[in-house]
């Protein structure tokens, strides 16, 4: 199983090597090129979860390369008419600077690297909702590459998807959304993170102090936020249905669901014995737009896990050691909000 992790510096490269990445991806910043409200052409808005031009990625692409490590380019958005061009001409751009391949949901997009650049890797996103084999086998016969998995599938439901035609990956760590990625159109991003990103990033710091411009604020974070992470009230449509007690009570459970403590720190490594043999073979960690450490902490839990794996324990020796090794580089315990897949791990634990 290979680890797949996104970056956002060149200077980052060699930390993120060392911790034990396998691949690599990551969007790039285009100024005034609008989609879907902000400015950039993929799913993550801003100078922090991006590179910020052609000259920055044709670097980064070199020295991946230097490693023997491909990168990929995230153009994972649907886009309107308006934008096919702008799309086209970043993709133009990044095959002759070298690029691996594109990350990508729409179908049109999809269709065009397999025309024109075959021999160019397609990584299906998340946000092209595979839900079934159907669905699987439709875009095997479309040119791409590897399917990434939606968050919320169950070890058997991966099952029934995967196949030895294609290659598959899941989100294996952190970014859990209580939600269905390709069905969203809510930003990656919350505003509430921005003054602690901004002490902790020494990229932003240099970019914006002490030549600090007010409008640069809405570069770096791009024009959208996180809104599913905000504090929201619930109505019920049927007031008969519930009573009040009823109502505050489901409220709550709904909000626990959505907003509860590290809900977007998911986790998947107690699972990676039936994940192997269900044939996901790549392990993504959705590391934009965090802190070069964080990054590197979590490539070296996946990679300790993977090392754990190997050493065929018995199940719940390895749970427990995941569990341990979980604790030790994030500082809290894991608990069933954190786990993508914790139907599957309160059977286990009978």
């Amino acid at each position: 199983m290979k680890i797949i992790s996104g970056i956002d510096r060149v200077e980052e490269l060699t930390k993120l090597v060392k911790a034990g990445i396998d691949e690599l991806y990551c969007g790039l910043f285009v100024p005034n090129i609008p989609s879907h409200g902000n400015s950039s052409l993929n799913r993550r808005e801003g100078l922090l979860q991006n590179l910020t031009n052609y000259q920055e990625a044709g670097i980064l692409i070199k020295k991946c390369h230097f490693f023997g490590i491909p990168i990929y380019f995230t153009l994972n958005s649907f886009y309107s008419y308006k934008n096919y061009k702008a799309v086209l001409e970043q993709i133009s751009n990044l095959v002759a600077l070298g690029a691996d391949g594109f990350i990508v949901s729409d179908i049109s997009i999809i269709n065009y690297i397999k025309n024109k650049h075959s021999n160019l890797k397609i990584i299906l996103s998340v946000g092209g909702t595979v839900f079934n084999s159907e669905s699987a086998e439709f875009y095997y016969k479309l040119g791409v590459d590897r399917i990434t998995l939606p968050r919320h599938l169950s070890i058997e439901e991966i099952s029934s998807i995967t196949s030895n035609k294609i290659e598959f990956e899941i989100i294996s760590l952190k970014d859990k959304c209580s939600f269905i990625d390709g069905f969203c159109s809510f930003y990656h991003f919350t505003p509430n993170n921005l003054s602690g990103k901004i002490i902790r990033n020494k990229f932003i710091i240099k970019t914006l102090l002490p030549n600090f411009v007010p409008n640069k604020i809405q570069q770096l974070i791009g024009k959208g936020s996180r809104p599913c992470s905000y504090n929201y009230s619930f109505k019920f449509l049927n007031d008969k249905e519930l009573a009040k007690e009823e109502k505050e009570m489901v409220s709550s459970k709904i909000k626990t669901l959505i907003f509860g403590p590290y809900v977007f720190s998911g986790c998947s490594m107690c699972m990676l014995e039936e994940l192997n043999k269900a044939n996901i073979k790549y392990l993504k960690v959705t590391n934009r737009g965090r802190t070069t450490q964080e990054k590197v902490n979590n490539i070296l839990f996946v990679r300790d896990c993977l090392n754990l794996l190997s050493t065929n324990l018995r199940k719940e020796e390895y749970v427990k050691q995941v569990k341990k090794s979980y604790n030790h580089y994030f500082g809290h315990k894991c608990t069933p909000v954190n786990c993508y897949f914790a139907r599957e791990m309160w059977s286990l634990n009978g």
